[in-house]
């Protein structure tokens, strides 16, 4: 279930995370991904530290979290709800995965959060560190967010890569839209985007240069895949409209089968150029809705020396 040969450190823990290519759900019928939940080994003292994280207080039945006031961690616009933190029904189904069939010990049981992306769980002699979820952020909330000065005006936002993509996004929207942002609402008045779309315009650049030449790319297999994308790989150029989008940004990644959460029927180990677009949708209710649309270009495929696996049937462990 874990994946033991790659030790991680986060924030003074030694982690593991679920095994690659393990396509089922790594806790069942609770219906917690397994990509939010990591095992903790050790450090668990240094990450509590080093994160400045406090108990919080944990129902001592089941039944109790239907009342459990959610806990705020994080502000931001990543979050379909306007904050990431712990809800009832989502504490309640790690502490089943993690305590099993029954009831819980709830004197075995401690759960911190702080400011980071998780939240860490202890129970008997193990412990998780597991992913935020989307909760809701409540008008009259006084939760402290970071405020980012963003061409002339202030916007609550406590995670730092959507901070990064707000300048670029208004500029874009300001570029190739008869528009000016003048300012930031509680409210979603005019303009909507998700912060999931503002981290892709945070992670791309506008420079051709800056993704292109040679590339070496090393496979947790000891394989080495090697070669080059050149300014004729990247078929568009910033401001060009496509199908009534602009193009904003690049960049360009690796897609391994055998790592990856997606099957490949292929099996081939790609090298993609993404262009990133631009797209303004009008709305029934009032407001305009921007997404950040991609598409990959692969560049270079690579057939994997280490193959003996089926990518639908039976995944690579």
């Amino acid at each position: 279930m874990w994946d033991t040969d790659n030790i991680v450190t986060v924030d003074g823990a030694s982690i593991l995370h679920p095994r690659s290519g393990d396509f089922r759900s790594l806790t069942g019928s609770t219906g917690i991904s397994k990509h939010r939940v990591k095992l903790v080994i050790d450090g668990v003292d240094a990450y509590l530290q080093e994160n400045d994280c406090r108990q919080i207080d944990v129902p001592k039945y089941y039944s109790g979290f239907d009342d459990f006031e959610p806990v705020i961690t994080k502000r931001t616009a990543a979050s379909n709800d306007g904050a990431l933190g712990i809800h009832g029904p989502d504490l309640e189904n790690v502490i089943r995965y993690i305590a099993g069939k029954g009831g819980f010990s709830h004197g075995n049981l401690s759960v911190f959060v702080g400011a980071q992306h998780h939240y860490l769980v202890t129970y008997e002699n193990e412990s998780f560190l597991v992913y935020v979820d989307d909760v809701s952020y409540p008008a009259d909330s006084d939760f402290n967010a970071t405020s980012r000065h963003v061409n002339g005006f202030d916007i609550p936002e406590d995670d730092d890569l959507v901070a990064a993509g707000l300048k670029p996004f208004i500029e874009a929207v300001e570029t190739h839209h008869d528009m000016t942002v003048t300012g930031h609402d509680e409210l979603i008045t005019y303009i909507q985007v998700r912060g999931t779309h503002l981290k892709r315009i945070a992670r791309s650049t506008q420079v051709k240069s800056d993704i292109t030449g040679e590339f070496e790319y090393e496979t947790e297999f000891g394989e080495v895949y090697s070669g080059e994308i050149t300014e004729d790989d990247i078929e568009s150029e910033i401001g060009d409209e496509q199908r009534g989008r602009h193009v904003v940004g690049y960049t360009k990644s690796v897609e391994d089968p055998r790592t990856s959460s997606r099957a490949s029927m292929s099996g081939r180990v790609k090298v993609s150029v993404n262009t990133y677009q631009l797209l303004k949708r009008d709305t029934d209710t009032g407001y305009v809705r921007f997404e950040i649309r991609s598409r990959a270009d692969t560049v270079a495929r690579f057939k994997p020396e280490e193959k003996d696996y089926d990518p639908i049937n039976d995944p690579l462990e």
